[in-house]
């Protein structure tokens, strides 16, 4: 399975590494929407896009982008959803 992975830290890199073991994924890495956009051209839809939500992007303007992309597969959108001390605003 083509796994589509945005995320700008590459903090999912060693998780998503572990389930492709396990599970047959295919993930490629990718660290701004930008790249996203030239992976998808490039490769074609993926079966799944994975995306670590930072700051400035929001998650409109992620659906947004998405959406002109023409994805039809599942995306995963993960986010921190608390202050930068990572405690509960």
């Amino acid at each position: 399975m083509n796994v589509l992975v945005l995320d700008e830290t590459m903090e999912l890199a060693v998780p998503i590494r572990g389930l492709a073991g396990i599970s047959g994924w295919e993930p490629h890495f990718v660290g701004s929407l930008h790249e996203l956009e030239v992976a998808v051209a490039a490769q074609g839809r993926p079966a799944l896009t994975v995306v670590n939500l930072q700051p400035p992007l929001t998650a409109w303007e992620l659906g947004q982008r998405l959406r002109g992309l023409g994805l039809e597969s599942p995306v995963v959108v993960l986010g921190s959803g608390g202050s930068e001390s990572g405690a509960p605003a």
